[in-house]
């Protein structure tokens, strides 16, 4: 999580920009959005909500997690199974290296 500070006295496009109005003012880059924060203004409670939407996140990630495994193991035992196994077994039933020639 990073938090950025922007005086709109000196930068005032920002304020048009974001439609700040009233300060302190508190968004949160979300998915490609900002996203006003209406919690209250002390540090803790800020923390806590940040802590929530991390939760929030990791949960996400867990659930798919298995299945990214799931996929990468697939993936290399099909790896394994054609670039290693075949040829041995071709080599071991003498078809490999005559195979262009029958």
């Amino acid at each position: 999580v990073r938090l950025a500070q922007v005086d709109v006295t000196v930068n005032d496009k920002v304020s048009e920009i974001f439609n700040i109005e009233v300060f302190p003012t508190i968004l949160f880059y979300y998915e490609g959005d900002f996203l006003p924060y209406k919690g209250p203004l002390n540090m803790e409670k800020l923390l806590e909500y940040m802590q929530i939407d991390i939760d929030t996140i990791m949960e996400r990630i867990m659930k798919v997690l298995p299945q990214i495994i799931y996929a990468i193991v697939g993936v290399l035992l099909i790896f394994v199974t054609i670039v290693v196994l075949v040829p041995l077994i071709q080599m071991y039933t003498g078809t490999w290296m005559f195979s262009a020639y029958l």
